[in-house]
């Protein structure tokens, strides 16, 4: 899982990944399958979704947290 905050939200990426990790070793009663990535800076802007960055990681979710352009 791929968690892209843009700078504005960074400052809450922590507590989120960890709610986020809480929840799904709760649902997986313990087992760490889930693999969470945080990016704080992206290839094009804030508002774009980085899939360059998520394809390193071989991610296969990327949530975007704040404004987003939406762009292709």
């Amino acid at each position: 899982l791929f968690l892209q905050f843009p700078d504005s939200l960074l400052k809450i990426s922590v507590a989120v990944s960890s709610s986020l990790r809480l929840q799904l070793r709760k649902q997986s009663k313990g087992y760490d399958s889930v693999k969470l990535y945080i990016l704080a800076d992206t290839t094009f802007g804030s508002c774009c979704g980085d899939e360059i960055a998520a394809a390193h990681v071989n991610a296969e979710c990327i949530i975007h947290y704040g404004h987003t352009c939406l762009t292709q």
